[in-house]
C-alpha cells in the first residue's frame, strides 16, 4: 500500500509490502523481489516481522539493494503464520502519468505459490503541483509594478 494515492513531484512516498505464508509448510528461505521502478527513487526499507517470522539482516540501504537485485532479498525464516512488512521510503520524481509498483514473492521448491503472497501491488496517479504560465507572470508582474507606482504617487502628494 502507498503512503499516499495521490503524490506530488519531488515529494515523498512510501511504499508497505507484505510478505506472508498461510501454510501448510514453512517457506523459509523465500525470495523477494520489487525491482527498482522509473520515477520512483527509493531511499531505504525497514523491516517488521509477526507470527515467529524473522526479518533479514542487514542494514536499510543493504535490505534495499537486495530487494531491487534481479536476485532479490532471501527471507530466512517465514513459518506459518508469519508475515514480514517491509516500508520502502523515497522520492516520487515522475512529472505526470502514473506509477506501479510489484513486489514477487518466490517460494522456495516444494511450497505451494498459493500459500505464499506478498501484496504490493499498486498504481498510483500523479499529482500535478498547479503553476503559472509564462504570460500570466509577465502579467501579474506588471500588474504590481503599476500597483507599486500608484502607491509612490501617493506617497509624495503633500497631506492638506
Amino acid at each position: 500500500m502507498p503512503s499516499t494515492t495521490t503524490p506530488l513531484r519531488n515529494g515523498p512516498l512510501s511504499f508497505t509490502i507484505t510478505a506472508s505464508n498461510a501454510g501448510p509448510g514453512s517457506a523459509n528461505n523465500s525470495v523477494l523481489k520489487d525491482p527498482a521502478i522509473p520515477g520512483y527513487t527509493a531511499t531505504g526499507v525497514t523491516c517488521s516481522a509477526a507470527g515467529g517470522a524473522i526479518c533479514p539482516a542487514g542494514t536499510s540501504a543493504q535490505l534495499l539493494a537486495a530487494l531491487q537485485d534481479p536476485a532479490g532479498l532471501l527471507l530466512p525464516t517465514l513459518p506459518v503464520g508469519g508475515q514480514l512488512t517491509f516500508v520502502l521510503s523515497g522520492t516520487f520524481t515522475l512529472p505526470s502519468g502514473s506509477l506501479t509498483n510489484v513486489a514477487t514473492l518466490f517460494p522456495p521448491v516444494g511450497v505451494p505459490t498459493s500459500a505464499v503472497v506478498a501484496t504490493a501491488l499498486v498504481a498510483l496517479p500523479v499529482g500535478v503541483i498547479p503553476t503559472l504560465g509564462e504570460y500570466t507572470l509577465m502579467a501579474l508582474m506588471l500588474l504590481l509594478m503599476v500597483a507599486g507606482g500608484i502607491g509612490a504617487r501617493r506617497a509624495q502628494r503633500p497631506v492638506t
